[in-house]
């Protein structure tokens, strides 16, 4: 992990598999990025295995070049298991265990005067 931190985010979407959060608030995030919010992206899984999908390594194709249209600053994707994924004590640890490192999220309008 690089000793200098990334940008805090203002915003942090969360979805199950890739093309979730793009498919249910997609154009809101965009929309946050033009109003220059930071925006960052997770997904839980990747996705797999689904029925007629050409696999994982297309898919996260797919999800990066979502993220460069939406103009999303971060995006990553958690190996939790798909078709297993349950609201539990390990999903949460691995969501959040990176997270917490990261500088804190900034409200642009509270946070201003010490920006």
């Amino acid at each position: 992990m690089s000793s200098q931190l990334p940008e805090p985010l203002h915003v942090l979407a969360v979805g199950a598999h890739p093309d979730d959060v793009e498919i249910a608030i997609g154009g809101t995030l965009a929309a946050l990025v033009r109003q220059g919010y930071r925006v960052g992206m997770v997904d839980l899984t990747d996705g797999e295995p689904t029925p007629g999908s050409p696999g994982p390594e297309v898919r996260l194709q797919e999800a990066a070049e979502a993220a460069r249209i939406l103009g999303v600053h971060v995006r990553e994707t958690l190996d939790l298991p798909n078709r297993r994924l349950f609201d539990s004590h390990e999903a949460d640890r691995r969501l959040w265990s990176d997270w917490r490192r990261r500088p804190r999220w900034r409200h642009p309008t509270i946070n201003r005067r010490r920006s």
